[in-house]
Formats: C-alpha cells, structure tokens, sequence
C-alpha cells in the first residue's frame, strides 16, 4: 500500500475529531471541508479508484453567513457523515484502522470506525474455544454457554452465571467470549 494514502488516512481521523458533534455546533467553516476535499482529490490521483462519491454534496452549505458575508458554513452532520464513511472504506479497503487488542491474534479484535461505527472481528468460535479447554471445567462451562445460547428461548440467568464464571475463572476467556456475546445479543454479522 502506497504509505501516502496511510497518511492521508490518518490525516482524515484528526480532521474527523476536529469536527465537532452536531448538537454542539450546527455548522462549520469551508476551510474544514476543503481539506478534506483536496484528502479526496489526492486519493483520486495516488489510486486507480475514485472517491468523488465521498465529497459533501454543496447542497449542506449556506453562503452569507458569518461578519464578512462571504463565508460559507457547512452543516456538520453531512460532513462528519461522509468523512467518516471514507475513513471506514479506507480501513476497510487497506485494512488500516486502530485495533484494540493483541497483535497476536488470541483477543477480539475490535476496530473504531467512527463514531457511529464498530467492527468486531470474531477470533474465537464458540466451538474453537472448547476445543482448547485446559480444564475439565472450563470445558463443561462452555459447552453448557454452546447449549444455552443454540435455545431459540435463551435463559439469561444461566448465561450469566457462565460469564460471571468465566470472568473469575480468566480475563483471557471472558475478554474472548465478549464478541461471541455481542454477536448473539446485538451486533448482526
């Protein structure tokens, strides 16, 4: 990967954290979306791929606005949307993005994509981490949280004990068993 893009990349992850949410401030200046515009302009000349479908569409600004009148403000929700959404496809085509976890690959990986946005990436399977098991009980705990969580009616008390459990037992396995729960109980894949 050409480590100009990186760099751009990086450089649209600041310029997103300089935006400032919407219920803090309706609009922002030009000067903060002609940045990312040329961002765009020198992705579309390192990459044989366009990304002018990521640009702010000028219909979310308004001139005369401001002590001069000549200013044009941006609403900041398109602008934190579309910037956003380039940074996404970006980690997502260059596999670029801040991971929170191991390098090694034995911890959930999960990935910031913005701030609407979280990636988690299953390391372990259910099955994976039984297969594994050091102990007789680790084995028989999880084999049980495979049973419970295959019911179409889950029992919440009896998978909650097992995490509880699970959390005693090794912050290793809990943290490990997070993105499994997440996957039944609220993120779809």
């Amino acid at each position: 990967m050409n480590p100009k893009i990186r760099a751009i990349y990086r450089r649209l992850k600041y310029l997103l954290q300089q935006i400032p949410l919407p219920d803090k401030q309706y609009r922002i200046n030009s000067s903060i979306v002609d940045s990312y515009h040329q961002a765009i302009t020198e992705l579309n000349i390192l990459s044989d791929e366009p990304f002018d479908q990521f640009r702010v569409s000028p219909s979310t600004s308004d001139s005369g606005w401001g002590n001069d009148g000549n200013k044009v403000l941006w609403e900041t929700t398109p602008v934190r949307t579309q910037v956003g959404s380039l940074i996404g496809y970006l980690e997502g085509m260059y596999s670029l993005g801040e991971q929170i976890g191991s390098a090694t690959g034995t911890q959930p990986a999960i990935t910031l994509i913005n701030q609407n946005t979280i990636a988690i990436t299953l390391n372990f399977s259910l099955q994976q981490l039984i297969d594994k098991s050091q102990s007789r009980e680790e084995k028989e705990k999880l084999i049980l949280l495979e049973q419970e969580l295959s019911e179409p009616n889950k029992n919440w008390d009896s998978i909650k004990s097992i995490l509880i459990w699970a959390a005693n037992f090794s912050k290793e396995l809990f943290f490990q068993l997070l993105p499994i729960m997440l996957k039944h109980y609220g993120i779809s894949s």
